[in-house]
Formats: structure tokens, C-alpha cells, sequence
């Protein structure tokens, strides 16, 4: 047992030796437990906290943080186009398996090969083109009227005979009409939050499954990969009661007329031709479910939050809308597209309250890249003086590279 312990013990140490100075990415600067050692990413993971110890670190260390062993954060806008955008004569830079795929589980649109991923959006164009847009339209924009119908209705309370104003949870309000809309655009058939103003069951189950996302990157991260999908189907009951829930309304929406025009018109009709089985349906409308709900509510509930914070851009913001339309009747996709003051606010609440609030980590190609002037090399497994393990290697044997963005505090 004492032998056991000394070789793990000399393991460790070896490890974290190399990771601070024989490691290719060694040169980067960052906190020395981050660049010894996975477990502080992982320990901020599991808090919930990792996306607000990452922006005090670029204010310490700069532009190009170390915050694991193998992974890098930038934050240098130049990173942006080097990382995720095309490259002239060279693949683009491909997506972190650890982060983007689980063992076992069926591939979608947001990890699909590339050849795949192509066919998907092509399928998907017609719901989310201009002219798929402008046919829902008139949809979105009922449900904004009942928005506001419902904010008259609970905004005021009634107490001794006085009429007073009432507080609104502005983020609940939001994620039931953003739920509302997309379950109509997907299904036909919305989930009746907004007439309840309440939660359907149904949008908990998915709340529960999304907010389980970092124990599900920790637990990968440790190379405990298999047990965290046991304790998945066993024990997390929100994932299987949205599975549930996903697969009969998909069953309802299968069996309405092929003509309707939705966020999934294109895949249902043309599903033979991409050979997609029922879980491959499932996983892909369950993604828009909420890829297209509690990401959009985030994003107004920050854009609310920062104006309110700031009276006069709120002003002005109030001033540009109102001597621009004399009725609401004159709000529509076109004429809001001319506010730039608005547009500005969008984009500064987008800036300060991402709605996927962690890096998009790829993967260092073969043959190595250059990100924001620094080259990074490849992974040549030669370089680790012992096998790959959860402290110094990821789980597909690369180093990990993300733009993320220095977050505002409030």
C-alpha cells in the first residue's frame, strides 16, 4: 500500500513538473494551479463559478490566459477570426470532442461531422432564412402582443382599495415567451406559459437538464465519462421527462400537413434523404427547443437589466422608439431594423451577458496554427513523459483553445 502510494505520489509530481515547465504551452502565462494542474477548471465547474474566474485572470495576465494545463483563453478580437472563422487553404480549426460529444450519444447539429453538419443546415435553411423569417412574422408578432396584454394584466395590484404598481420577474416573463415561440415554431404547438404565467413542467424538465451541462464537462473532464452517463439515465429524472416530452411532440408535429412551415419543415420532409433516424429527429428539435428559448431570454433580461441601470440610455433608447412608430401596429421586422440606438443596446447586452457564457473550445490541428500571432504547436503524445491522464492530457488528446469574452459585473 505505502509502495502505491509513493508511486502515485511521484506520478503527481511529475506531472504537474512538466506541465509548469516542459509543456509546449508552458511559455503562456497563467495562475500556477491552472498551469499545473486540471482540477481548479474542474473545481470552478462544478461551483458554477468558471465564467466569472476567467475574466480577473485576462485582467491579471492579459490577452492569452493558461486556465488548464491544455487549454488557452483569448480574448484578443483578432483570436475570434483565427479561431472560429474560415481559413484560406486550410481546414477549419475542428471542435473539441470533450466538450462538444458524449460517449453513446447520437450526433446533432451542433457536433455532427462536417459532412453532415452541411447537410443539416441545408435542411434547416427555410425556417431560418429571410423568407422562412418573414412567414413567421406574423406568429412572433402575436405572441408580443399577448406579452404585452399580460403585462397590463400583472402589473398593477389591488391592496386596501388602492391601486399600487406590481414588480415583474422580467426573466421568467421572458423565458416563457421565448418558450412559447419556439415550441410553436417547432411543434405547432406552444407550452401555454404565457396564458398561465407560469412554467410549463415541461420547460423545469429542460431548465434542469441545461443547468447540468458543467457537472456533465466536469465529470469529462476528470475521465469519469462512463459513470456520469450511468448517473444520467438513472438518476436524472429532468432529462428523461424532456426526452419524454421532446419525442411526442415530435410524434404530434410528424402527423400535422407536411405544407406547414416551420423551424423543422425542412428536416421532416427531407429526412430519407439525410438518412436521420427518430433519435436523430429527437436530438435536433430538442436542441432548437433550447438553443432558441432560455439562450434568447438571457440575452433581454441582461439588455433590461443595463437599462434600467442607466436611466438616460434608457431615455434615449424610449425617445427613438416612440417618435419612430405612432402605433405598435407599426413594429415590425423591417422598421425596428432601423434603430440603431436599439440595435446598439442589443448588441451591448449581447456583449455583456453572452447567452453561452463559456469559451466554444476547439481543438489545435495537426501541424500546429497560428491564433492572434502566437503559434500553437500540435499534440504529440511523445511530449507527455508518462501515459494521458484527466490532469495533463483532455480526453481526444489535444490542446483546447477558446475566445472568450471579459464579462461585465453587476
Amino acid at each position: 500500500m505505502l509502495t502505491l502510494s509513493l508511486q502515485i505520489f511521484a506520478y503527481l509530481l511529475c506531472t504537474v513538473i512538466y506541465n509548469l515547465y516542459f509543456h509546449p504551452l508552458a511559455r503562456f502565462p497563467g495562475p500556477l494551479t491552472h498551469r499545473a494542474s486540471r482540477l481548479p477548471f474542474v473545481l470552478g465547474l462544478f461551483r458554477r463559478t468558471l465564467v466569472r474566474e476567467i475574466a480577473p485572470l485576462h485582467d491579471l495576465y492579459g490577452p492569452v490566459v493558461r486556465i488548464a494545463p491544455d487549454e488557452l483563453s483569448f480574448t484578443d478580437g483578432a483570436a475570434w477570426k483565427d479561431i472560429y472563422g474560415r481559413r484560406a487553404g486550410s481546414e477549419e480549426i475542428p471542435k473539441c470532442s470533450t466538450v462538444y460529444r458524449t460517449r453513446g450519444a447520437p450526433l446533432y447539429l451542433l457536433n455532427e461531422t462536417k459532412e453532415h453538419h452541411t447537410m443539416l443546415r441545408r435542411q434547416l435553411a427555410p425556417g431560418f432564412n429571410d423568407r422562412g423569417m418573414r412567414a413567421q412574422e406574423p406568429l412572433l408578432l402575436r405572441y408580443v402582443e399577448l406579452l404585452m396584454d399580460r403585462f397590463k394584466g400583472h402589473c398593477q395590484e389591488e391592496t386596501d382599495g388602492t391601486v399600487r404598481s406590481k414588480p415583474l420577474d422580467m426573466t421568467a416573463w421572458y423565458n416563457w415567451s421565448t418558450f412559447d415561440v419556439i415550441g410553436e415554431l417547432t411543434f405547432g404547438d406552444s407550452f401555454q406559459c404565457l396564458e398561465s404565467a407560469s412554467y410549463n413542467p415541461w420547460i423545469a424538465a429542460i431548465i434542469g437538464t441545461t443547468t447540468a451541462s458543467p457537472f456533465i464537462l466536469a465529470m469529462k473532464h476528470l475521465g469519469l465519462e462512463r459513470l456520469m452517463i450511468f448517473l444520467m439515465k438513472h438518476f436524472m429524472r429532468p432529462r428523461r421527462e424532456h426526452h419524454k416530452r421532446t419525442r411526442e411532440k415530435l410524434l404530434k408535429r410528424i402527423s400535422m400537413d407536411d405544407q406547414r412551415e416551420d423551424l423543422i419543415h425542412g428536416l421532416l420532409s427531407k429526412k430519407e434523404d439525410v438518412k436521420m433516424a427518430m433519435n436523430g429527429l429527437l436530438i435536433n428539435t430538442s436542441f432548437l427547443i433550447v438553443a432558441g428559448s432560455e439562450t434568447t431570454a438571457a440575452v433581454l433580461s441582461g439588455v433590461t437589466f443595463l437599462l434600467l441601470k442607466s436611466p438616460s440610455a434608457l431615455e434615449r433608447l424610449t425617445t427613438e422608439v416612440r417618435s419612430r412608430f405612432s402605433s405598435d401596429k407599426d413594429i415590425t421586422m423591417d422598421t425596428t431594423s432601423e434603430l440603431p440606438y436599439l440595435s446598439a443596446c442589443i448588441n451591448e447586452g449581447l456583449r455583456c451577458y453572452p447567452p453561452i457564457p463559456m469559451g466554444l473550445t476547439r481543438r489545435v490541428p495537426r501541424g500546429g496554427t497560428m491564433i492572434a500571432g502566437e503559434f500553437l504547436p500540435e499534440n504529440v503524445s511523445e511530449m507527455s513523459p508518462s501515459p494521458r491522464s484527466s490532469l495533463t492530457q483532455s480526453v481526444d488528446g489535444s490542446f483546447h483553445l477558446a475566445v472568450r469574452y471579459k464579462y461585465c459585473q453587476g
